[in-house]
């Protein structure tokens, strides 16, 4: 059984989307504080689980704290709002919503009847924060990056300084998935050289174009991780 379960909604053909899916780095970093903190956290990524739905159903149970859906706009939107409808009306239990769609659209992403809290922005320490909170029965106030409904009313707290990424985990919790199902093989005339798997070593970008989410997301400032830790 799992205190938290993340999920990640398939994305259309064309939106983001190679001849084998992107493993989900970004939920692996909002995991990796919770494992830290012996949480017990599955992750659910519906590009290579097609049938999730039985898999959180037996996942979740009454001492589960609560889920978490990443997304992009776009397509992804309607499968996270299909998790997050099953995890409210069968399971009671909070929902929250991170990733570029919510972090651009806080307020309109919290006013769904499916969503209860969003995150906008890096997620690694606020997620872990709001996991405390409800886990303590806690208000949410003050936690900054957050939009929550309480009593119907929607509330924002300030907005959240970038991590200083080199502060975050060293190592992912890649046990949490089947990396198998994400590596790409290609012919290589190097033994060795022909198994590819993504990895995340920046955030941002230093350039400014209009039709980007960089502007709005990372304020056009490019971070990255040291060389030791690459």
């Amino acid at each position: 059984m799992a205190d938290i379960i993340l999920f990640r909604p398939k994305a259309a053909e064309g939106e983001a989307r190679a001849i084998r899916p992107r493993p989900p780095i970004g939920l692996l970093f909002v995991a990796a504080p919770l494992v830290r903190e012996n949480y017990r956290v599955k992750i659910i990524d519906e590009e290579t689980n097609f049938y999730w739905p039985e898999e959180l159903s037996k996942e979740l149970n009454a001492s589960s704290i609560c889920v978490g859906v990443s997304s992009m706009t776009g397509t992804q939107i309607s499968g996270g709002l299909r998790f997050s409808k099953i995890a409210k009306e069968r399971f009671n239990l909070p929902v929250v919503w991170g990733g570029l769609h919510a972090s651009m659209l806080p307020e309109q992403t919290v006013k769904n009847n499916f969503v209860d809290i969003v995150v906008r922005g890096e997620g690694e320490n606020v997620f872990l924060k709001i996991v405390n909170a409800l886990k303590n029965k806690e208000s949410l106030k003050g936690i900054p990056g957050v939009w929550y409904k309480e009593n119907g009313r929607v509330y924002s707290n300030p907005e959240t300084q970038f991590i200083d990424l080199n502060s975050l985990p060293a190592i992912l919790p890649y046990h949490l998935i089947n990396c198998e199902k994400y590596i790409t093989v290609k012919r290589s005339s190097h033994p060795g050289c022909n198994r590819i798997f993504d990895l995340h070593t920046d955030r941002g970008c230093p350039h400014r174009c209009s039709f980007c989410y960089n502007l709005n997301i990372n304020s056009g400032k490019w971070r990255y991780f040291n060389t030791a830790r690459v």
